[in-house]
């Protein structure tokens, strides 16, 4: 399987490798809704309808799988996705989207997706308190509020960041035939950056340029732009949502669904070279 040069972001298509990393993706997770059909693929035709299961499946083939991980390519963080768009170099920016990052707003059982938020606190409150090194880099490593705090620390302050609204970046999927959908998210040690936000805190629609804070803009910024920040109207009640780039360049941080795609056949996944 040869690949062309990714210093670029790319879309990823049906070709030699889009086609091992679909099948993969199938073969590991057979049965589930992360399955992505291959019956209307045609050679090098991008991969359409791409929601967050499947990215998360994406992701964790490329990342698990030995063979596709010596090719050092992930999808897209939301911070690569805000800074490409500014440079002009985020391919189809304007006839696609793409679902990014999962966001867990809460753990309220009156909230959307309520036992998919309560599973993900509590497998990243795990790992916080985890004392494998490699585990703690999934998100203590990689944040500097966390530096040259111990493991017991840093677990105390992710226990303290738990109340707060937490993005999640990378997180992976397993099967699980007891849960919705055949799967559920996970944490992937050493890959899933987890933290909050302040801008989430925010209610509404709001104007901005550009989030070029970890994916979403700096509070201070938000009503000067000509984008538009689409966040919940509700102050709690609100679970787990999607962070999406739209096709007309707004984000939603409030989508609902892991499994649909607002426009389904637009659905896509952005790929390139990253330090694994």
């Amino acid at each position: 399987m040869q690949t062309k040069d990714h210093a670029e972001p790319f879309i990823l298509k049906f070709d030699d490798f889009g086609s091992t990393v679909v099948s993969e993706v199938n073969r590991r997770f057979s049965g589930t809704q992360a399955e992505i059909p291959v019956i209307c693929l045609n050679p090098d035709q991008e991969v359409e309808d791409i929601n967050m299961l499947k990215r998360l499946a994406i992701t964790t083939v490329l990342f698990e799988d030995h063979h596709l991980r010596n090719y050092g390519i992930l999808p897209i963080t939301p911070l690569q996705s805000e800074s490409y768009l500014k440079a002009g170099t985020l391919p189809k920016s304007n006839e696609s989207w793409e679902d990014l990052a999962l966001i867990i707003y809460d753990s309220s059982d009156k909230g959307t997706h309520s036992r998919l938020a309560q599973d993900l606190s509590a497998e990243i409150k795990r790992f916080a308190h985890c004392d494998d090194a490699r585990a703690n880099r999934s998100y203590i490593m990689r944040s500097p509020k966390y530096k040259g705090t111990s493991p017991a620390e840093a677990g105390k302050l992710i226990d303290e960041e738990l109340e707060s609204k937490l993005i999640i970046v990378h997180a992976g999927l397993e099967k699980d035939s007891s849960k919705e959908y055949g799967v559920r998210p996970v944490v992937l040690p050493g890959l899933t950056q987890i933290y909050a936000h302040d801008t989430l805190n925010t209610q509404g629609n709001n104007k901005f340029e550009y989030g070029l804070d970890k994916g979403l803009p700096f509070s201070d910024e938000l009503g000067h732009g000509e984008r538009t920040l689409h966040l919940p109207s509700q102050k709690e009640d609100i679970g787990l949502r999607v962070l999406v780039r739209t096709g007309e360049f707004s984000l939603k941080a409030n989508h609902p669904h892991v499994y649909e795609v607002e426009s389904h056949n637009l659905g896509r996944i952005t790929l390139t070279a990253q330090a694994l």
